[in-house]
């Protein structure tokens, strides 16, 4: 019997929820196996026990030459690597389930120069500027500044901050209840002074604690893209031009000034509601090209006095090791004569000690 795609996709959609992956994340992974199963059809591979690590590499070759319906241009590198991850995790699901020998995908890379997944954070004084930047009085000012501070002061996902209620914090000991986070899991986090403030003031008179922490003008539950909104339209009056700035990039700072802080990257793992600290070791890469860009601006030899490394330095630089190596050369043969000349003298004096003996020898 065949392995069809069909069937893989449903094995596929099973193993994501045994993982605790959320619906909208599996749709998203099935999604993208649309192109794979363009190739198949385009190859006339029916059957997924055939498809060998080449046929992998065909299939990031064709995804390279695909247009997008939408823009009309080239794939973008972060939508291959979307691509790629759901293939991955396809023949990864198949080999754990033994329905295939061996994993084509495990060992296939994709080298993209696309840099859009580069997380990008707030400075400090960033972060200062946009919160402070949020004004309470207005319309809804209140709810939002609350928002925004929680998600800084506990590096909270955008979506684990809409699925607040009100009877998920504890005002007293300033802590937080994520429930359902990433993976299903539920998870307990401290609630800085600053937004433990914002958020008693917006809720202070509300009794039902059932109802959602974040509402909507109408009291429903506000959503992730309302959030989403509102912060494009607090960021937009701050005056903070840095491109590629999103909601996330509030958790990705909260992340990042915490190590810069010298908080234990496990705290960071534990708060951020990471499985793997490897995922929490990314904002120490993060830190170090911090550090980079803060040496390249501030290091005097980075800057004005620094001369950069061009073609005439380079033809200066092999000149400079030519003359070097010339006087290597004249240095060595002047100390082989020098040897010589003072081998030659030993000689020349013992010779004369070994004659005035013999003649002392003649007289005796």
């Amino acid at each position: 019997m065949r392995l069809t795609l069909e069937k893989a996709k449903t094995i596929l959609d099973e193993n994501l929820k045994k993982r605790g992956y959320k619906e909208r994340t599996i749709a998203g992974r099935l999604y993208y196996l649309k192109n794979f199963e363009a190739f198949l059809l385009q190859e006339q591979k029916n059957d997924l026990r055939s498809i060998q690590e080449e046929d992998i590499y065909s299939f990031i070759a064709f995804m390279r030459e695909a247009i997008s319906v939408r823009t009309g241009k080239p794939l973008s590198g972060r939508t291959l690597k979307m691509v790629l991850a759901s293939v991955k995790l396809l023949f990864n699901s198949l080999y754990t389930q033994n329905l295939i020998l061996f994993n084509p995908a495990r060992n296939v890379a994709l080298k993209t120069n696309d840099n859009s997944r580069e997380k990008v954070i707030f400075s400090i004084r960033e972060i200062d500027t946009f919160l402070e930047g949020i004004d309470i009085y207005a319309t809804r000012g209140l709810r939002d500044r609350a928002i925004f501070e929680l998600l800084y002061s506990s590096g909270l996902r955008i979506g684990e901050a809409s699925g607040l209620d009100l009877s998920d914090i504890d005002f007293g000991e300033r802590m937080l209840l994520v429930r359902q986070g990433k993976f299903s899991k539920d998870r307990i986090v401290p609630v800085s002074l600053a937004a433990s403030k914002f958020l008693e003031l917006y809720t202070k008179g509300r009794k039902d604690r059932k109802k959602p922490l974040f509402q909507s003008g109408r009291n429903h539950r506000l959503g992730v893209a309302g959030i989403e909104k509102r912060f494009h339209k607090h960021l937009g009056n701050t005056g903070i031009e840095k491109k590629g700035l999103t909601v996330h990039s509030i958790r990705h700072s909260c992340a990042t000034h915490l190590l810069e802080a010298g908080a234990d990257i496990r705290y960071v793992q534990e708060l951020l509601g990471h499985e793997s600290i490897e995922t929490t070791a990314i904002y120490t890469h993060m830190l170090n090209e911090n550090l980079r860009r803060t040496y390249k601006s501030h290091h005097p030899r980075e800057n004005e006095m620094f001369v950069e490394i061009d073609d005439k330095y380079l033809k200066r630089l092999n000149e400079f090791k030519e003359q070097l190596e010339k006087q290597k050369e004249v240095r060595e043969k002047s100390r082989i004569g020098k040897k010589r000349w003072a081998e030659k003298k030993r000689k020349n004096v013992e010779k004369e000690v070994y004659c005035m003996l013999e003649l002392n020898k003649g007289r005796m």
